[in-house]
């Protein structure tokens, strides 16, 4: 009779070691949607004003617009980026960006069809060689329907092209 008893404890104290963390898991998920976000638009510009991006390019400005098409309202909280190797952000910049309306005023609250831009400063490492670099932004929010659940969207389909120097004559 004991030995059932421990038997018992044993495997009632394994299911709880095993049981415990994947509860944990579940209480920082986010969930991951597609379909909330579609990119609008997006541009990049040098320290000096021009669309010409080059090794070793600093304070970039890259701009991404953004359009929410869900039915429900939304808060978004920020986008960060995922930048590809030999990126970084600027000094004093942040990989995340808060939401700002096209009248330039940080927004948080978004409704179906309004457009939300997010802006960066970015450093291209002075090894990266020319070419094409995608750039991949997650953004992240709440629907605003009574749940407290957080939802992230990656948004693709971001390329920064990094240019050859032009030969000097």
């Amino acid at each position: 009779m004991m030995l059932g008893i421990k038997v018992r404890l044993w495997t009632l104290l394994l299911l709880v070691v095993l049981f415990i963390p994947t509860m944990e898991t579940y209480t920082y998920f986010a969930v991951a949607y597609n379909n909330d976000f579609q990119l609008i638009t997006y541009s990049y510009k040098s320290s000096a004003g021009t669309d010409n991006i080059y090794p070793g390019s600093k304070n970039v400005e890259l701009n991404v617009n953004i359009q929410y098409i869900a039915e429900k309202d939304a808060i978004v909280s920020s986008a960060c980026l995922q930048l590809p190797n030999g990126f970084t952000v600027s000094r004093g910049a942040s990989y995340c960006s808060s939401p700002y309306s096209p009248n330039n005023t940080v927004v948080s609250s978004v409704k179906r069809n309004d457009v939300v831009i997010f802006r960066y400063r970015l450093d291209v490492g002075p090894n990266v060689s020319p070419g094409s670099y995608p750039i991949t932004m997650v953004v992240h929010y709440y629907k605003v329907n009574g749940e407290s659940i957080p939802y992230t969207e990656t948004i693709e389909g971001i390329t920064i092209l990094v240019e050859m120097y032009p030969e000097i004559n």
